[in-house]
């Protein structure tokens, strides 16, 4: 069973900044370069990871909660989890597409952005 976002505690964040959030669309076409004319293409596989990203707003202990989650119980972000979905609907699982990038806003405070990848 995949770890719950949900279940760390302190609680992390459960929405993201607003203006902040992106989602792309699932790219599973190869593309092969020739000397002349279009490229020919092929789909690579059925399904493939739609890109997410965005940031929220953290405290210092969520931050370190999110630390642990992150190097400890998801194996440094080799493994994925549940996570809600910012646009409504169940959980999904999701896993890191690179760790988590953190600012501080001010004493006690931080940015952090987040790049995912859903899976299907």
């Amino acid at each position: 069973m995949a770890s719950l976002w949900s279940a760390v505690s302190p609680a992390l964040p459960t929405s993201y900044l607003v203006g902040t959030f992106t989602r792309g669309f699932r790219d599973s076409v190869v593309r092969f370069e020739t000397d002349r004319g279009p490229a020919p293409t092929r789909q690579r596989f059925a399904v493939g990871v739609r890109p997410e990203s965005g940031a929220m707003l953290m405290t210092t202990a969520q931050l370190s909660a999110l630390r642990t989650f992150y190097e400890t119980t998801l194996a440094g972000g080799a493994l994925s989890f549940e996570m809600f979905d910012p646009l409504g609907g169940a959980a999904r699982l999701v896993r890191f597409a690179e760790p988590p990038a953190p600012e501080e806003l001010r004493p006690g405070y931080w940015r952090v952005s987040l790049a995912l990848e859903a899976l299907p």
